[in-house]
């Protein structure tokens, strides 16, 4: 072989190693340049779902707090117009009766306000408290009216049923809402708190 040959053929694999370890080191500079892309553009979503979440919590959290308040105060309502029925009041019986009709539009444009606002999750127990909330304010209402033409004893039978009604149909949908409320408000868009 003579030295031109040789010199072509050094030249030749000398290129084609040159060429792979460039291939090389640009297709592993390639991988961690998506690497951190893909990095950047994670964090840049979290971010977003952060900035999201903070500016939907304050109106999510004033709805919720008023969609509850509203159902407490039918409970506070509701224990005082009983106590007023075992008094014999019947003017204070009366005017709760009154309010429910009020009490209930208020409460239908509360739970829009709460499902508008969402999240989607949050809906099954806002509209399972909205429909106890309401059977149960046509219930206290029929059995306030029939219960002022009984004997004291069905009377206090009959509070004594409401008392319960209250507990059952109000209190337990409305914790159950207030647990889920709590979480979503608790949610800060880290993938720890979902």
């Amino acid at each position: 072989m003579d030295a031109g040959l040789a010199a072509v053929l050094g030249a030749t694999v000398g290129a084609i190693g040159s060429g792979v370890a460039a291939f090389a080191t640009g297709w592993w500079a390639s991988r961690q340049t998506q690497r951190q892309l893909d990095g950047q553009q994670a964090a840049a979503r979290e971010q977003l779902r952060f900035e999201h979440l903070k500016e939907r919590r304050e109106p999510r959290s004033r709805a919720y707090s008023d969609f509850i308040s509203h159902i407490e105060q039918l409970s506070v309502d509701a224990h005082a117009a009983l106590h007023a029925l075992l008094a014999d009041d019947t003017s204070a019986v009366d005017a709760f009766e009154a309010s429910l009709s009020g009490w209930r539009n208020q409460l239908n444009r509360l739970l829009s306000r709460v499902c508008l606002e969402g999240p989607q999750e949050i809906v099954h127990p806002a509209s399972q408290a909205y429909r106890n909330a309401l059977d149960f304010s046509h219930r206290v209402s029929l059995n306030s009216l029939y219960s002022r033409r009984e004997s004291v004893e069905q009377v206090v039978a009959l509070v004594d049923e409401q008392f319960n009604l209250i507990s059952e149909n109000l209190d337990i949908p409305l914790e159950i809402f207030i647990d889920d409320a709590r979480q979503i408000l608790d949610d800060h868009g880290t993938p720890e708190s979902h």
